[in-house]
């Protein structure tokens, strides 16, 4: 057997740029604001994956088809980029004659903000897909775990359900469900409800509902009394790529393409006010207050796109919605909390 590496990678950035600067407008505001609007396409964003947003994973679904399968929106993908930086020099009693002026002169504003759109995910089936004999319900081996011992990841992606479903929504055929939850072959589980119409049982049923109802108990999911909740194409973002999916669509590779979620904008505010009292021509004391992140908005530092946690209501580690990493404020769930800062300088 001979083997080979070659560099395959490809991307398209195409963005219309602008920006607006004033130097000393009205002798009191130097101000400077940017949009971008871009869309960058690429069939591999990174050499390693993220297991995250960003490059979720950096192999190819079908390692046969790295182009049209793997071209989508790159997980360098900001479609909207808007910044602003300005600083205000309060125009009164500049000059701080008498006590008045000195109480009321010499302040100024400052800040800078950010709203960017959020990084791209690509939702992935770290499990449903693997073949039965590891753990899955998949009848081939094209996602074993050999491969995936060796590069760290899942590449396979679950199957379109629709794109107005809730972000989060997944759907998993019941008989496949009937196999991973209730194990069919244990004698205490003979006559589930999970498990009706036997492990071939096409009949569509939320993967949230399982969860969710799962992590509601202390036991977990009793998979004897537990009624599975059947769900339309149409009330699902995702369809879990499991054997039953793989023979209702016909191919093992799911067809949702990379970079089909979005994690949560950053939205990020710096502001400060600054106090300047002169004494002479070369003395003076500036006092300084600043906010990081002066709206407290929750920026967070990432998403969890493992299609197996859907609905199980654990913020941090439920599939499609953002989560924080040790990065964070201590004793916080965020990635950036609101912190105010106080200072004094005194220059001679």
């Amino acid at each position: 057997m001979t083997a080979f590496r070659d560099n395959t990678g490809y991307f398209n950035y195409q963005a219309v740029q602008t920006e607006f600067r004033a130097n000393n407008l009205f002798h009191q505001l130097t101000l400077r604001a940017g949009y971008t609007f871009s869309k960058t396409l690429d069939n591999v964003s990174e050499i390693f994956s993220t297991g995250g947003a960003g490059s979720t994973t950096s192999t190819a679904q079908n390692p046969f088809n790295i182009s049209g399968a793997e071209y989508s929106l790159s997980g360098l993908d900001f479609p909207n980029s808007f910044s602003l930086t300005l600083v205000e020099e309060i125009p009164v009693f500049k000059g701080q004659h008498g006590f008045a002026g000195h109480v009321l002169g010499g302040w100024s504003l400052s800040g800078s903000y950010i709203w960017e759109s959020g990084q791209t995910f690509t939702p992935i089936d770290a499990l449903f897909a693997s073949p039965a004999t590891q753990g899955g319900t998949a009848a081939g081996d094209f996602f074993d775990s050999g491969f995936l011992g060796q590069f760290g990841s899942s590449d396979a992606r679950p199957f379109r359900g629709s794109s107005s479903a809730p972000v989060d929504s997944v759907g998993i055929f019941q008989g496949d469900a009937c196999t991973l939850f209730a194990n069919p072959a244990n004698p205490a589980n003979a006559g589930a409800p999970l498990c009706a119409g036997g492990t071939t049982n096409q009949t569509l049923i939320s993967l949230n509902n399982i969860n969710q109802t799962a992590n509601q108990s202390a036991t977990g999911l009793d998979t004897k009394t537990y009624n599975p909740v059947a769900v339309s194409n149409k009330q699902v973002r995702y369809i879990a790529n499991t054997g039953i999916a793989q023979s209702v669509f016909g191919t093992p590779f799911g067809n949702v393409p990379r970079g089909d979620g979005r994690d949560a904008p950053l939205n990020y505010l710096n502001a400060s006010v600054t106090k300047m009292v002169k004494f002479t021509e070369r003395a003076s004391f500036e006092l300084r207050f600043s906010a990081l992140n002066a709206f407290n908005h929750a920026n967070f530092t990432t998403v969890d796109p493992n299609i197996e946690n859907a609905g199980n209501g654990l913020f941090g580690s439920a599939f499609a919605l953002p989560q924080f990493t040790s990065t964070s404020i201590p004793g916080s769930n965020l990635a950036a909390s609101r912190r105010f800062y106080f200072g004094g300088v005194f220059r001679f």
